[in-house]
């Protein structure tokens, strides 16, 4: 039978020292540091190529900076609960007048994505997919395998305070599911269907694909009861599942 009365206090600062000490000997802190210094600079040389590409589009040199871009968080990295060798998922949000072409272009110059990313001296393993289920591109920076998606929003710039939950951002992708662009609408479906569907998305959803994993991170955030506890104990599931 399992016991509702609460462990006293002693047993209970005792569990959470013990949790602490695991935490602390995985090394997950040092990990840390340094997947938030390889997002950092992932952002940096994202911000830099948007530059690029806005100038290429016809912006002044002043309003393609001003466009800027931001990254945004995913799966376990976003959740705080990340182990050592894990990837680290991210989401580059840009502005309209970057393309998708544009984030898997490689002309073999240091313009492109491609160009500047392979041109970072500890990068390496560099694979675009752009015909993923969700397009990204794959590499490692530092050592920490990052994965990078691609949003692109309405938006002539991007707001240096977005977040996964700000208002309205499925409703400002470019790509946003909307069943009207179906061009062959049908009134009576087919009794029958075919029980086996492309499983690739169509275009036009590939952003809001790109954004669930952020915004399902930020949801479980905020509506966990006490977030450092949450964080914690999935990690230490997590290293108890470890071979």
């Amino acid at each position: 039978m399992a016991s509702t009365s609460k462990p006293s206090s002693p047993t209970w600062e005792g569990a959470a020292a013990a949790l602490s000490d695991a935490l602390r000997d995985a090394g997950l802190d040092a990990c840390d540091g340094l997947r938030g210094g390889v997002v950092e600079q992932v952002e940096k040389l994202v911000v830099q190529w948007v530059a690029k590409v806005g100038v290429a589009e016809g912006l002044s040199e002043e309003q393609a900076v001003a466009a800027s871009a931001k990254l945004l968080l995913l799966g376990s990295y976003a959740l705080g609960a990340m182990l050592p060798g894990a990837d680290v998922d991210v989401a580059a949000v840009v502005p309209y007048f970057v393309e998708r072409r544009h984030f898997f272009d490689d002309g073999g110059t240091s313009g492109s994505l491609l160009g500047l990313l392979r041109s970072q001296p500890d990068l390496t393993g560099l694979q675009p997919l752009p015909h993923a289920f969700v397009p990204v591109i794959k590499f490692e920076l530092r050592g920490v395998p990052v994965d990078l998606l691609l949003v692109r929003l309405k938006l002539p710039q991007i707001p240096p305070g977005l977040s996964a939950e700000s208002e309205q951002l499925i409703g400002r992708c470019l790509e946003e599911v909307d069943v009207r662009s179906n061009p062959n609408p049908n009134p009576n479906p087919n009794p029958n269907p075919n029980p086996n569907p492309n499983p690739n998305p169509s275009p036009n959803q590939v952003d809001v694909h790109s954004l669930n994993g952020a915004r399902v991170a930020s949801a479980l955030l905020r509506l966990v009861p006490n977030v450092e506890h949450f964080r914690a104990t999935l990690r230490l599931v997590k290293l108890w599942l470890e071979p």
